[in-house]
């Protein structure tokens, strides 16, 4: 599958589902960006869904914050950074901004849980 198309096709297995088919204008919107640069059909500002907004703002933190196959995963300080320097841009900045005062009411809510010391038993 081709990465610019996951959202297209995620909003079609959606659209099929009588119990998920709201929710498919979120999927398909959630690579859209603020400045009309994202896709698939380049929308921008307001016209881009709250929730797809969030959804992609969220998926872009946790790319940059997450290890991959291609690359190493990055600190939260570093992925802050960049969503800060994404506002107005990639981001809306009424978006960017509830992000980070979520942060900094809830920092746990945000950064992937640390391993236990103790591997679980069963």
């Amino acid at each position: 599958m081709q990465l610019r198309s996951h959202a297209q096709l995620g909003a079609e297995t959606l659209e099929s589902s009588d119990a998920l088919r709201d929710l498919a204008p979120l999927v398909r919107q959630h690579h859209e960006r603020f400045d009309g640069s994202g896709y698939p059909v380049g929308l921008r500002g307001d016209d881009i869904a709250l929730g797809a907004q969030v959804i992609g703002l969220l998926d872009s933190f946790n790319g940059i914050v997450s290890a991959r196959p291609y690359k190493s995963a990055f600190p939260a300080e570093f992925a802050f950074q960049q969503i800060g320097l994404g506002a107005g841009r990639e981001f809306s900045p009424r978006v960017v901004q509830a992000f980070f005062d979520l942060y900094r009411s809830r920092p746990s809510a945000l950064l992937p849980a640390a391993p236990p010391e103790t591997p679980p038993t069963r």
